[in-house]
């Protein structure tokens, strides 16, 4: 029986891998044509923008692992339908082993899930935001193209007329557009970077800082003949990650009483949690699916597969959803675990239908019955 458990958990792991890996990479490709920008726009090398998708690559895996459990184990028992072994073993009563192995493969991928989720997330997520920090300091002191207007990050925008060597910029031009009450123009004739301990600055000299009320439109200069602007001023840095998307689980759930009034902070921590829920509950709808042989829906128009699949997108889905509503109030919590185990009532369902009238459950019920 072990062999054969072992048999089956091979060929469920092998396709659940691909598919993992095929997905995950095309994830990560579309996340690197998105920001291509920093090799084009913000003049970083080919190893720093690796670098920066990379940490990128644990979120996805977190979003696509269920799908990919699911079409995994889809593929697995297609393949053992197609050769005729999935017959053979429940001709021979050991539908056992398929079970178990079934039960192995969901938890280590459940396994895995939750290390990504709990542990690796948060700190994949510090590092790259701490290092696209550095990036826009960077570009700030060394990198940006003379004559363009770069995007330093989403609501600043900085232009150099050119530059003089040893750190030096003639017509320096900044537009700080993220604050709603106002905006900040910083205008200079020029500049000189400066690498002081613990940071970056830029001495502006012979410029004005311009201040627009956004409300009443009103206007006001600020003239100077030297003015020093840190680099954190400007990328805006928190030096201490005290976000909900930063933390651990175990911080998460320390800290929710001092952050009770940030529903975001709790919701976060059970968002996490909830997270298996998904791999567990579509694992269990697939087997009872397709684990058996001769069933007419496989043959229907619309495959099986492409059905699971539409159930998965669904699920995740309302998951989204719910996850949205629970960012807003904690009494939304409750959905965060509730639409994952959905597809437990199809799976319910089915199992009835597979197992509801087998010989073996007779027996079970004889038995108790006396």
């Amino acid at each position: 029986m072990f062999r054969l458990s072992f048999y089956i958990f091979r060929q469920f792991a092998g396709a659940i891998a691909s598919v993992f890996v095929l997905v995950v990479f095309l994830g990560w490709l579309t996340q690197v044509l998105m920001r291509f920008g920093l090799v084009t726009g913000k003049g970083q090398t080919m190893f720093v923008f690796l670098a920066q998708t990379a940490f990128l690559i644990p979120t996805i895996a977190n979003v696509v692992l269920p799908a990919c459990l699911m079409l995994g184990l889809a593929r697995g028992l297609r393949m053992l339908e197609d050769s005729r072994e999935l017959h053979s073993i429940h001709g021979a009563g050991r539908i056992g082993s398929m079970v178990a192995a079934v039960g192995a493969v969901t938890l280590a991928a459940v396994a895995v899930l939750a290390g990504s989720v709990h542990f690796v997330e948060p700190a994949a997520t510090r590092t790259g935001t701490e290092q696209l920090r550095e990036i826009n300091a960077d570009l700030i002191a060394r990198a940006s193209v003379a004559g363009v207007f770069t995007e330093i990050e989403p609501g600043i925008t900085m232009r150099i007329d050119r530059r003089a060597g040893a750190g030096e910029m003639q017509g320096f031009f900044l537009h700080d557009d993220r604050n709603p009450e106002f905006a900040q123009t910083i205008f200079a004739r020029s500049a000189i970077v400066t690498r002081p301990e613990g940071g970056i600055d830029v001495a502006l000299a012979n410029g004005s800082l311009q201040f627009r009320n956004r409300a009443t439109g009103f206007v006001s200069v600020v003239r100077f003949d030297r003015y020093q602007l840190a680099v954190a001023e400007i990328v805006n840095p928190v030096r201490e990650f005290t976000g909900p998307q930063y933390q651990s689980t175990q911080a998460l759930f320390a800290g929710a009483g001092e952050h009770r009034r940030d529903p975001r902070w709790l919701a976060t921590a059970h968002l996490r949690l909830s997270l298996p829920l998904y791999a567990l509950s579509l694992a269990a709808l697939t087997f009872f699916a397709m684990g058996f042989p001769g069933d007419a829906s496989a043959r229907r128009l619309v495959p099986l597969e492409v059905r699971l699949l539409a159930v998965t997108v669904a699920t995740q889905t309302l998951g989204s959803v719910a996850v949205d509503l629970a960012f807003r109030s904690t009494e939304w919590t409750g959905l965060v675990y509730l639409v994952p185990l959905l597809p437990l009532l199809p799976a319910l369902a089915l199992a009835y239908r597979r197992l509801g009238w087998s010989e073996g459950l007779l027996r079970m019920r004889r038995w108790a019955a006396r």
